[in-house]
């Protein structure tokens, strides 16, 4: 499959060295960037969805730590207030 990309002068420059470098044609090179680009998304999204039912809740029992920390902190604070 033939995919045409059209890219500023600065990094097509630095593609052609990289390649250069490297032993491998543009073409090479690229198809290389290109797979471990996607290889890395997939093992990031992996992990998230492998853990996603324990992310929060350790010992708290609460999946809502991150998204309401404020909310939580003044309840911790005030509650210890009324204990005084």
């Amino acid at each position: 499959m033939l995919i045409s990309v059209r890219v500023e002068e600065r990094l097509a420059a630095e593609v052609e060295r990289a390649a250069a470098d490297g032993g491998v044609s543009k073409s090479e090179f690229v198809r290389q960037c290109l797979t471990d680009y996607l290889a890395r998304r997939k093992v990031g999204n992996l992990a998230w969805e492998l853990g996603k039912n324990l992310f929060g809740k350790h010992r708290s029992g609460r999946g809502d730590l991150s998204a309401n920390a404020d909310q939580i902190v003044r309840e911790k604070i005030h509650a210890r207030g009324r204990r005084r």
